[in-house]
């Protein structure tokens, strides 16, 4: 599965769970104060986080005769959503889809 069709899914499967329509064209920044824009509020981020790292790791304990040398994600939930005050959304994401993507055999 290629980069594009992972957070396609993970978009979908986020719609399906929490009823936030992802847009990556408005869900571009945690509300900051730096000026970076546009924003969405912390309540997305709050499940947007969490969602990112449990729908990584199902579909790397599905696949993971596929990714042999990857164990996973450790991370802190609080400064991820930190993170997104001047990180965009969409980069994030695919940063961490990358992290297991450059992991398969």
């Amino acid at each position: 599965m290629n980069k594009e069709i992972m957070l396609k899914n993970l978009k979908c499967a986020f719609l399906n769970e929490s009823g936030i329509d992802l847009d990556f064209r408005t869900h571009v920044y945690l509300e900051n104060q730096y000026g970076l824009y546009p924003t969405y509020c912390y309540s997305v981020a709050e499940q947007i986080v969490p969602f990112v790292f449990e729908y990584l790791t199902d579909y790397l304990e599905k696949n993971q005769d596929e990714y042999p040398n990857f164990g996973g994600w450790e991370y802190n939930t609080s400064m991820s959503i930190e993170e997104l005050r001047i990180t965009k959304l969409k980069d994030f994401i695919e940063r961490h889809i990358d992290d297991l993507l450059v992991h398969k055999k």
